[in-house]
Parts: C-alpha cells; structure tokens; sequence
C-alpha cells in the first residue's frame, strides 16, 4: 500500500521512555500520600497523565490531579536530565527514508509537548518531523481519533494515506478510527496478539523491522503488510 504520512506516537515508539514515566508516576504518588504500581501505568500508557490519574483516583478533585500530574512531569524531567534517552531501534534510519522519499512524519503523542520536544533535541530528531500534536494541542486524546485527524490536518494529508503507528492499544485504536493505518510496535507492554486485537494491520519489533518492510515510490513509499 501506499503511504504519504507518518504519524509515530513517542514514548515507546521513537524513545525508550516508559520506565522513567512509571518511576515519576510512583514517585509522586508516594508524595501524595498514594499507592501506585508499575502495572497500573503500563497498562494505561497511550492515555494523558490527566484520563491516567483520573481512572486510578476518581474521588480526587481536579485540581488534586492537575497538582499531581504537575508533580509527575516535574519529576520525569527531572529523571531524564541526568541520563541519555535512547531511540528505538532503526528510529534515525526510517526518519531518514521517509524524509527521502517524501513522506511527511509528525508526531501524535499523550505527552506534553515540552518532554517530546526535549527527547527529539537531545537525539537530533527534530529537523525529521513537520508537526507535533501533544497533550495541549488536542482537547481529546488518544483512543480518540482527534489527534489523529489533526495531524494528517498539519500535514496536509487524508488520514487514508498516513501510518498511525505505535506501542499502545489506545494507538491503534485511535488511529483506525481515524481510518488511518494503524501499525503496532512490541516495544512497550503490549503484544502482538494485543495490538492486533485492537486492530494493528501488523506489528514490528522495532523501527528497523518497519523500515525493511518499506520501498520508495514515487512521492510515497510502498509498505509492505
């Protein structure tokens, strides 16, 4: 098939991230007074901090919440300050292609815009991608088909001609109910047998996989699936 756009969720799909959000998560619930384990996080990533929290302390004000996602990303920040962020394998090599073949990439992500746009500095990224769609440029987010749509919208393109891929069910989802084409990486907590469930056209184990099943065309590239 073929495909003018790419749309890449971040954590766990361009970056190795998940884990430093799990520890800030628990982190700052410990200071709140609250509980949280690793599995609770994992299994709601693809969502914004604020639907996470909100479905794990429903008797918290909003207000509670915005402090304690506040606190969160205060601390991940923090967290990712002192190490190096790693790419997913093959990240650089598709961005490459794409960009010389045509394709237009963005990024549709439930992160704030300022996380994702520290991960693409510190790796060289950012010249790869022509729009970003974050946590506060979307007012739904994923499984919402929203931020999808507006970012094939950014990119001047019809969501039918774009990838929507990524390492969450609430990726895929989004992305075909957008009628997108929604790719699945085995990067994060999900399986393959998950993300297809969810209606993953197919999976990859990382970006290079992706990248072996694409061919150039003309003002596009041919997937393979």
């Amino acid at each position: 098939m073929e495909v003018k756009g790419f749309l890449f969720d971040f954590d766990e799909t361009v970056v190795y991230s998940n884990m430093d959000h799990v520890r800030s998560y628990i982190d700052a619930g410990k200071r709140f007074g609250l509980r949280i384990t690793k599995r609770q996080i994992l299994e709601r990533f693809g969502k914004s901090a604020i639907n996470i929290l909100t479905e794990m302390f429903p008797e918290m004000t909003d207000e509670e919440i915005i402090k304690m996602r506040d606190l969160k990303e205060k601390i991940y920040r923090q967290i990712i300050s002192k190490k190096d962020i790693q790419t997913i394998a093959g990240t650089e090599e598709l961005l490459k292609f794409l960009r010389r073949n045509n394709v237009k990439c963005a990024i549709v992500s439930s992160a704030s815009i300022k996380n994702i746009k520290i991960g693409l500095r510190e790796n060289k990224l950012t010249r790869y991608f022509q729009a970003i769609v974050g946590v506060e440029n979307s007012k739904r987010h994923k499984p919402n088909p929203d931020p999808v749509l507006k970012a094939a919208k950014m990119l001047g393109l019809k969501p039918k001609d774009c990838v929507m891929i990524g390492d969450s069910k609430y990726d895929v989802i989004a992305g075909k109910r957008a009628k997108a084409i929604p790719l699945g990486l085995t990067t994060g907590y999900y399986s393959e047998m998950q993300l297809k469930f969810n209606g993953a056209k197919a999976c990859f184990r990382d970006n290079a996989e992706v990248l072996s099943r694409l061919s150039p065309s003309r003002h596009s590239v041919k997937l393979d699936i």
